[in-house]
């Protein structure tokens, strides 16, 4: 019984354990990178001034990306 317990506990709990916690430093980063965009977003007038001046941010079509890490990035509409 305590044979079978295990083996459930390794073939199924252990791999969801470590999906959701993947899932979770994701979304922290991605959680991070919205504020620290938002904070960047209220320090230029507009969005305009801030697709020209800002040095830290790709701005594209429609979403604004990290240059560090551009899979983190954002949507926007105007």
């Amino acid at each position: 019984m305590s044979l079978m317990m295990l083996g459930i506990i390794t073939s199924i709990l252990l791999p969801a354990l470590i999906v959701l916690v993947q899932y979770d430093i994701k979304t922290k980063e991605q959680l991070e990178f919205n504020r620290q965009l938002f904070i960047e977003l209220k320090a230029y007038e507009d969005f305009d001034a801030f697709k020209t001046e800002n040095e830290i941010y790709i701005v594209r079509q429609d979403e604004i990306c990290g240059k560090s890490k551009e899979e983190l990035c954002l949507r926007y509409q105007e």
